[in-house]
């Protein structure tokens, strides 16, 4: 899929601000990487609650966390 594929199944692509509800062990993450400027992260959703974090620039998704059990940006919904 393309990113503007992506973005139109909210289902898998979401975007948050940033720190928004980060975990505070990632909120440091996006300088160390060279995206200290950021102020929006996307995400892409997996099955169940793995996620994958990062920043999309032009056609590249570059990851910022692999999130396999969901705890970079923990929910506190029921079941996500």
């Amino acid at each position: 899929m393309t990113l503007n594929e992506l973005r139109t199944t909210r289902r898998f692509f979401k975007e948050y601000e940033l720190p928004g509800g980060l975990s505070r062990e990632a909120v440091a993450r996006p300088a160390v990487i060279g995206f200290g400027d950021a102020t929006r992260i996307q995400r892409l959703e997996f099955t169940g609650t793995q996620r994958l974090y990062g920043f999309p620039v032009g056609n590249v998704f570059h990851v910022l966390w692999w999130d396999p059990s969901h705890q970079v940006y923990p929910s506190k919904l029921k079941h996500t």
